[in-house]
């Protein structure tokens, strides 16, 4: 009696998830929910079609293990996406830190537009980020960069 209610119950879970997989493989189907992670990819993808370039920085704020950079970068506020930091890059240097700020621009338009937005991003580079000297990567040699105000 117990061996053959385990084999009804094995083959009713079984039969479920043979349906639940056929009713998830109709949604992708249809195109009601995101399948197989293409929302998020293609959203991604889609925010990544443009330029990414290096830009000059500046020091906004310092905070006890971290500094937070920025910059104006040229945006026409009908193109989406904005523009945002991908990311910063770190390097060492003697006496202090290389950073290289680099920015996801949207795809160039045709037409001029004069705007600009700002971007920023903080950047963990540990205890006594104060005493750091920071340097920009994005010229040849890397220039000084002082907190200012």
């Amino acid at each position: 009696m117990h061996g053959k209610l385990t084999m009804t119950k094995q083959r009713s879970t079984r039969a479920l998830g043979t349906f639940a997989g056929i009713v998830a493989l109709s949604v992708c189907a249809l195109g009601i929910g995101g399948c197989f992670g293409q929302s998020k990819t293609q959203g991604d993808a889609t925010r990544r079609q443009g330029p990414l370039k290096p830009i000059r920085w500046g020091i906004i704020d310092m905070g006890r293990q971290s500094v937070r950079v920025g910059a104006f970068v040229p945006y026409c506020k009908y193109t989406k996406p904005e523009p945002f930091v991908e990311r910063v890059k770190r390097r060492r240097r003697r006496g202090g830190r290389v950073l290289t700020m680099l920015v996801q621009f949207p795809p160039k338009r045709t037409g001029g537009c004069l705007g600009e937005s700002s971007v920023t991003q903080w950047v963990k580079l540990g205890p006594g980020v104060e005493r750091l000297r920071l340097f920009d990567g994005f010229t040849s040699p890397p220039e000084r960069r002082r907190r200012t105000g």
